[in-house]
């Protein structure tokens, strides 16, 4: 079989289609990959069947996928005007908890202006999308996308698609809040929930530890859709 027929095999398995619907016509804008979750799902097929990893967001056909994967259809350039781009990175705060060494730095955002100004992400996902597997810890999914804390947390709820779902939410809402946080994988971010229940979030450091991020944030779920929100100053 070849790689482009089990990608197709891949594909129609996960939308419940017959693989002869495949075609290069087929649209990929449905549901299950359209999402931001979606497409890391629809891009961890590509890896498994073709060894490595390709940017699979706003793909629209099943032809426009395989255009990408053989480097002929690289998703354009944001277009961003570098000429105005501000010197900004990402703000810590205190954490007297752990000892950090960025315990002594303040929020602070370096460009035109030393106001700080209010920042708000939020995402929402259909938990269905997220994979089912009775292993989460040899799933690429969850394995490339979560902590090794995260995936100790999840498991142990009730529904830990949920939770997981939840956590993702949050990681996508921090990407929301400027371009010194959009970049970040989202393996590098974490959703800690302490033992009074507040939950903060946390980006990894140059020691490869973790520091939590001066802002507030909440994650919820129900029965089919997961959100999580993130809020500060920056």
């Amino acid at each position: 079989m070849s790689e482009t027929d089990k990608l197709r095999k891949m594909i129609a398995g996960t939308l419940g289609v017959n693989e002869s619907d495949i075609t290069e016509d087929f649209s990929l804008k449905v549901q299950k990959f359209k999402t931001s979750a979606g497409s890391v799902i629809l891009g961890n097929m590509v890896k498994k069947v073709y060894g490595r990893k390709v940017d699979c967001r706003n793909v629209s056909t099943f032809g426009e996928l395989l255009a990408r994967i053989n480097g002929d259809g690289a998703p354009e350039a944001s277009g961003t005007d570098t000429a105005v781009k501000e010197d900004i990175k990402p703000v810590y705060t205190a954490d007297s908890e752990n000892g950090n060494q960025n315990a002594d730095k303040k929020p602070v955002r370096r460009g035109r202006t030393d106001a700080l100004r209010p920042v708000c992400g939020i995402d929402i996902q259909e938990i269905d999308i997220f994979p089912k597997t009775d292993d989460y810890w040899s799933e690429s999914f969850y394995t490339d996308n979560f902590t090794k804390d995260e995936i100790a947390y999840c498991i142990t709820a009730p529904e830990p698609r949920h939770s997981f779902a939840a956590r993702w939410c949050l990681k996508e809402a921090l990407h929301k809040c400027g371009e010194m946080y959009y970049d970040i994988p989202l393996r590098d971010i974490q959703a800690v929930r302490l033992k009074t229940g507040e939950l903060r979030v946390e980006i990894r450091d140059d020691n490869g530890g973790f520091t939590r991020l001066p802002f507030a944030c909440s994650i919820s779920h129900a029965d089919h859709y997961a959100v999580g929100m993130v809020m500060g100053y920056v």
